[in-house]
């Protein structure tokens, strides 16, 4: 609104008397929230879906770790060269 002091539905608010409130810009408060909750809802299940990866890898891994049997394996020269750790599955 151009001259919020002339225009009938805000002139008598005491913030416009008070603060002789000119021009005056408004957002409509639903459709603001709407479109605000549309992006956290849409932040919400980008990371239940990364979570769900997450808890699908990490089953994964835990899945190939029961299923594998490790052995150490050492160079009879010295104990630090040549080792490591051999994986066979079940």
């Amino acid at each position: 609104m151009t001259d919020a002091g002339a225009e009938p539905a805000v002139q008598d608010l005491p913030a416009t008397r008070e603060r002789r409130i000119g021009a005056y810009i408004g957002v409509p408060v639903v459709r603001f929230l709407s479109v605000l909750a549309s992006l956290v809802a849409d932040e919400v299940e980008a990371a239940t879906a990364a979570d769900e990866q997450h808890q699908a890898l990490r089953e994964r891994i835990t899945r190939v770790i029961r299923e594998t049997s490790f052995e150490m394996v050492s160079s009879p020269s010295s104990p630090c060269a040549g080792g490591g750790l051999r994986a066979t599955k079940h």
